[in-house]
């Protein structure tokens, strides 16, 4: 289970996260699209929209959502993060 921040878990606020990745030198089928497919995966309210880009909607902070995804992360591979400000029609 994913422990909240110090900070997040006082005032219990969600958000929702649009992350996209590219895994450069990888095909989609490769072990490490999986690994980070399966990583993505374990956050209790995600949705994959497209297929690198992913909503999760977390009470982590960007930071922590981006230190617990670089695990699985090359330093040639490209992960890019922002808060999304509204979920698009169906995402929910």
């Amino acid at each position: 289970m994913r422990v909240r921040s110090p900070l997040n878990r006082i005032l219990l606020m969600e958000t929702t996260y649009l992350v996209t990745y590219d895994l450069r030198g990888c095909d989609e089928t490769s072990a490490d699209y999986a690994d980070l497919i399966t990583e993505i995966g374990a956050y209790a309210n995600c949705r994959r929209i497209m297929l690198s880009t992913w909503l999760i909607v977390s009470e982590w902070t960007a930071k922590e959502i981006l230190d617990d995804l670089a695990r699985h992360i090359d330093r040639n591979d490209r992960c890019s993060y922002a808060p999304s400000a509204s979920l698009p029609r169906g995402a929910t």
